[in-house]
């Protein structure tokens, strides 16, 4: 799990609470009998009844740019689940708590946003800060109050082959499917276009996720994926760990125009608060896995298959690599077989091509 990310200084309210311009601490207060003075405003002195005082705000605490009022009585309880439509779910805003504060909590994440205590079912400055992140990353109308639209776009609407919420470590597997995803580097342009047609004739939809420097030597062919229907993952350029690098380096890395993919598989699954923040400012899902044969640790293709089948169930997506068990195509219609004798069946390929901005849904 990724560390959690402290909440943001980019919402800033300033003059909220008493907050200069500036940017200053909020004016000290002093409590005298049933009176509240406030000193610093104008450079006057105003005396204000506790009753009138705690109807307007009591006390204004500033917490990652969003002014906490710390009146209880705003909050609201809001109810839903994750089959709840969307047309159906409340309006939720600041302060908000219940069953629903935490299914938008948990679809954020699923997108690859990062919310400060994660779900916790409370709408505090964090996930409003998510909020606005998601609505900005999506160019919808960036207020940190999750409407209908906001909704929408969150659970996902039905496309060409798919739609639905995302999830990391499914990487647009999201039904009950294998999904196998090779990455890094085929050995040659014709091993990589083998091991397509290969998937393509055996109704196989596989995700192939190459670096960009691969593409540009002429060792892969998005776009020949794409048109065999078969989900595009961006390596990243250079296949360095994106966790060692700045935000800089790793916005270079993931947006380099060879691969030209939303879906990101950070090299050697690292990633971290920040990765994820990068990707998310860039519109980009996180392709993980949630089963690995270890194709690449000194065992034979057919070892690697052998593994699969024994230890795949319904939803596994399976990292493989395009220079191991990929260059050895002929396993994709052994592991098919293998499959079905479980009563599994692999992600079939779209019947028209893919795209470079994909729904949260490949299969």
């Amino acid at each position: 799990m990724a560390p959690r990310q402290p909440v943001e200084d980019c919402l800033s309210h300033r003059g909220i609470g008493g907050q200069s311009a500036a940017g200053g601490p909020p004016p000290p207060v002093h409590l005298k009998g049933d009176t509240m003075h406030i000193f610093g405003i104008d450079k006057r002195t105003r005396t204000i009844k506790l009753a009138t005082a705690a109807a307007v705000t009591a006390t204004a605490l500033t917490a990652g740019g969003v002014a906490v009022s710390a009146n209880p009585a705003q909050a609201a309880v809001r109810s839903c689940s994750a089959g709840t439509p969307a047309t159906q779910r409340p309006v939720l805003k600041y302060r908000d708590v219940g069953s629903c504060v935490t299914e938008l909590q948990r679809r954020l994440i699923s997108h690859g946003i990062s919310v400060p205590g994660g779900a916790d079912g409370s709408f505090g400055p964090g996930t409003v800060t998510a909020v606005k992140r998601f609505q900005q990353v999506r160019r919808l109308h960036v207020d940190g109050i999750v409407g209908q639209v906001t909704w929408s776009t969150l659970v996902g609407t039905a496309s060409s082959g798919a739609g639905g919420t995302y999830r990391t470590t499914r990487c647009g597997n999201n039904g009950n499917k294998v999904l196998l995803v090779f990455d890094d580097a085929s050995p040659s342009m014709r091993s990589y276009r083998n091991l397509v047609a290969t998937a393509k004739a055996n109704n196989i939809g596989i995700g192939v996720a190459p670096n960009g420097n691969a593409v540009r030597a002429g060792r892969a062919d998005p776009a020949y994926a794409r048109a065999n229907g078969m989900l595009v993952v961006d390596h990243t350029y250079d296949h360095k760990d994106l966790t060692r690098l700045s935000s800089s380096q790793i916005q270079w890395e993931i947006t380099q125009p060879y691969v030209r993919s939303n879906y990101v598989r950070p090299p050697y699954g690292a990633y971290n608060a920040r990765v994820s923040s990068v990707l998310a400012r860039n519109g980009k899902y996180n392709c993980m896995w949630n089963l690995d044969p270890r194709d690449w640790d000194g065992k034979s293709a057919w070892s690697a298959a052998n593994y699969i089948v024994r230890n795949a169930s319904a939803g596994s997506t399976v990292v493989v690599h395009l220079n191991h068990m990929g260059a050895t195509a002929s396993t994709l219609p052994y592991i098919k077989k293998g499959l079905a004798n479980r009563g599994l069946t692999m992600c079939a390929p779209w019947s028209g091509p893919t795209r470079e901005h994909m729904p949260p849904t490949y299969c």
